[in-house]
């Protein structure tokens, strides 16, 4: 799915990541990006459209980094032993 958003003067579409649909009927949405690519003003203005969007539907929208993929690797290796 695309969401508008606005940068610079002009209206853009941001199409996030991923889009999980639990069992339970919770949904997250994620944006996978490097760490340094965080700050930029372009990928702000994306998520704060997303979290409005998100507000909307009751949804969690989360951006990961290597630094959280990596969290998600040890705990995951953690369960299998």
């Amino acid at each position: 799915f695309k969401i508008p958003y606005f940068y610079k003067g002009k209206w853009h579409q941001y199409i996030p990541d991923l889009r999980i649909n639990y069992i339970d009927e919770t949904v997250d949405i994620w944006e996978i990006k490097p760490a340094n690519q965080t700050h930029y003003e372009q990928n702000k203005a994306k998520w704060s459209a997303m979290n409005e969007h998100v507000k909307k539907h009751g949804w969690r929208f989360t951006v990961i980094t290597e630094v959280g993929i990596d969290k998600l690797k040890t705990k995951v290796k953690k369960q299998t032993k």
